[in-house]
C-alpha cells in the first residue's frame, strides 16, 4: 500500500519535516495533542476512506501503528 501521500500530510499536523518522519516515528504528548489526532482522522478518511474512532487512534505510540490500525480496518471493511 503507497503511504506518500499520507507521510506528506501527517508531517504538516504533527508540524515536523518529511524527511525526519518514518513509520517509527513516536507520537509524543508535543505533538500527539487532540488537534492532531482530529486532523489525522481526517486524513485518514481523505486517503484511504476510512473512519478511525478517536479511542482507538489515542492509543497507537507510532506512525507504524497508525498505519497498521488503518490496514487492519480496510481489510475488515
Amino acid at each position: 500500500m503507497e503511504h506518500n501521500k499520507f507521510f506528506e500530510k501527517m508531517a504538516e499536523i504533527l508540524d515536523v519535516s518529511r524527511e525526519s518522519m518514518d513509520s517509527n516515528m513516536t507520537l509524543d504528548r508535543e505533538t500527539w495533542d487532540s488537534l492532531a489526532v482530529l486532523g489525522t482522522i481526517a486524513l485518514i478518511d481523505e486517503v484511504y476512506d476510512v473512519t478511525l474512532p478517536v479511542r482507538k487512534l489515542n492509543k497507537c505510540a507510532t506512525i507504524k501503528e497508525i498505519l497498521d490500525l488503518i490496514e487492519q480496518e480496510l481489510a475488515e471493511a
